[in-house]
């Protein structure tokens, strides 16, 4: 498996910024205070064609989800922490707990970043 990304492969087209096409090296959200992670009510999302799209509003950011990025979503649906999306993936895909962690965390900080994610107060 490869990282996760925000967008879906072979569409940086439809994204904006380069916060699609590469995760941030450094992880920008502090995982030693184990935040819990919600979808944020302002991103309307549809499924089209089995990829998520979503749109946020404040933002007029248009992005569609990769398989991993639906399955971090999917997620999302109820809020949780990064462990408990990673326990889910681990579940679902072939990957090591650490990468999972790593690509997710990185995943998150992407999706805090275009404020379709955001961290319950």
């Amino acid at each position: 498996m490869t990282a996760f990304n925000l967008c879906r492969d072979g569409a940086p087209d439809r994204c904006t910024l380069d916060l699609c096409l590469k995760a941030p090296k450094e992880p920008v959200i502090n995982i030693d205070l184990n935040p819990c992670f919600k979808r944020n009510p302002e991103a309307v999302f549809s499924e089209l064609d089995g990829e998520i799209a979503l749109f946020q509003s404040k933002t007029s950011d248009y992005l569609i989800l990769n398989d991993e990025g639906s399955a971090i979503w999917d997620a999302l649906s109820q809020p949780k922490s990064l462990d408990e999306i990673c326990t889910r993936l681990v579940s679902m895909y072939s990957v090591e707990t650490d990468q999972c962690r790593h690509d997710v965390q990185a995943w998150l900080n992407q999706a805090c970043a275009k404020h379709v994610v955001v961290l319950m107060p």
